[in-house]
């Protein structure tokens, strides 16, 4: 069957392969293959019943289709992931994942002589708990015996930062893979973060006596050409030891060294939220009336997608993966964050923790934000909770009932659910002052009522916080 041009919908962060483009069409995800060789080599991979392996090791499904679009060779459908996020937006973890897929699948690639011809995380997506490597187009033939192309990119990507979250500087490492987007870290910035190894500086004592040796034996107007040979000899050293591996060598010396990388997860203020009470997922006796409220308004509005906000550890997040929904949280806390994350992928969950702030969402980039969408577009959802989060908003981050519900309402394609916390709650309290006289039950609902068209009271916990069910 021959596409009409005119319905194939290109993604705009589709441009830069040169084996094709990604386009949606008939609500399925597709990629138009170019040049007759490329097709003919993919074509031959997924005839040859590699398939199945190559997906078991993070591959993208991946079919043939009897599609044809004109200007192209071959059309592969894909399937499609619930969500599209990035490297910044997740905990270290989840980095660390997306770097063993990135290594188990070139592994297996290269059993077919094959290869990525990119390893940077931007190719990575996450299917709830399990990273899937999504660019098709980057695998190309692999040399005999060559070392692998990507061996650098892929440590600027996924070893450096992973070794920076490691040492404390998380905030850090993400800020780099956000704003440093086409060299994400590079070694020189890991050096002046990172604190160097104990037994670095004897080295380096060693090192300094014995340039102060040669300083006294080498002629003064030697000095410059000698430290140039000496940085030189450094740089062959080390050129030939890793030009001298082949690529899956490589790569598995790559793999131990992500393993080994210590992830810590230290407890923070809010990491330990529900220790030793967390629900039961189905009704029980142990239920407060806010689990009851939550659990009825997922069973009888049955949203397809979920997006909770402030989700903590993430029991009404599971919660409505359990029911059917595909979910995706917000969340400031990282240890909250890998918490559920582990949570997630042990039970299977279609559930994609992520680390941002609803008060600053990551923007978009790329001319006409082509690159990457911003997460107002990215993030939308039938549902979205906003629980146990405005006062929040309003006393720590000086927003007026107006902009949080601009602010939530943007992503929200259907429904709300957001709890009023009063000004006299135990966790507001300390909080409030005459300037916040205006907030009130009264005034938020009159506030939300102007963005949608239905707002129900129901009851929470505890007393006298409520539930607010939101309707366009």
């Amino acid at each position: 069957m021959k596409i009409d041009p005119r319905e194939a919908a290109f993604l705009r962060c589709s441009y830069t392969d040169p084996n094709g483009r990604v386009f949606r069409w008939q609500g399925g995800l597709y990629r138009a293959v170019r040049g007759p060789l490329v097709a003919q080599r993919y074509r031959q991979l997924l005839e040859s019943g590699a398939a199945t392996r190559l997906e078991a090791a993070g591959l993208v499904e991946t079919r043939i289709t009897d599609l044809s679009l004109d200007g192209y060779d071959l059309v592969l459908k894909h399937r499609e992931m619930p969500f599209v996020s990035y490297d910044f937006e997740w905990c270290a973890d989840m980095l660390r994942e997306a770097a063993l897929v990135t290594c188990d699948l070139n592994l297996e690639l290269a059993a077919h002589g094959l290869v990525t011809q990119d390893a940077h995380s931007k190719n990575i997506l996450f299917d709830g708990g399990r990273a899937v490597f999504v660019d098709f187009g980057s695998i190309v033939p692999l040399e005999s015996n060559a070392p692998w192309g990507s061996y650098d990119e892929f440590r600027r990507w996924f070893l450096y930062p992973l070794q920076l979250m490691a040492a404390g500087h998380g905030r850090v490492a993400r800020a780099l893979l956000l704003c440093n987007r086409h060299v994400a870290v590079r070694k020189e910035d890991l050096f002046s973060l990172r604190p160097a190894p104990s037994h670095a500086a004897q080295i380096r004592a060693v090192k300094d006596r014995i340039a102060n040796g040669a300083r006294k034996i080498v002629p003064q107007a030697l000095h410059p050409a000698a430290r140039k040979a000496l940085r030189a000899l450094r740089r062959l050293r080390f050129s030939v030891e890793e030009a001298s591996l082949p690529m899956p060598a490589q790569i598995q010396r790559l793999r131990r060294a992500i393993e080994a990388i210590p992830l810590a997860h230290p407890k923070t203020t809010w990491s330990g939220y529900y220790d030793g009470r967390f629900p039961a997922f189905s009704p029980s006796d142990d239920w407060t009336p806010k689990h009851r409220s939550v659990w009825e308004v997922l069973t009888r509005t049955r949203p397809k997608t979920v997006l909770d906000i402030g989700s903590n550890r993430g029991w009404h997040a599971q919660l409505a993966a359990r029911l059917g929904s595909q979910v995706v949280t917000f969340d400031t806390d990282e240890t909250c964050a890998a918490q559920l994350y582990h949570d997630a992928r042990e039970a299977r969950l279609p559930l994609l923790p992520l680390l941002m702030d609803i008060g600053n969402p990551t923007p978009g980039w790329g001319i006409c934000n082509n690159m990457c969408p911003p997460a107002t577009e990215r993030f939308r959802c039938d549902m979205v909770f906003a629980l146990a989060l405005i006062h929040h908003l309003v006393f720590k981050q000086a927003f007026d009932f107006a902009q949080v519900v601009e602010g939530l309402s943007v992503f929200s394609n259907r429904r709300l659910l957001l709890e009023f916390v009063s000004a006299d709650d135990k966790w507001a309290r300390d909080w409030w002052s005459e300037k916040y006289a205006w907030y009130t039950r009264e005034n938020l609902i009159a506030c939300l009522r102007k963005s949608f068209s239905d707002v129900q009271v129901l009851p929470s916990h505890p007393e006298p916080r409520i539930l607010l069910l939101c309707t366009k």
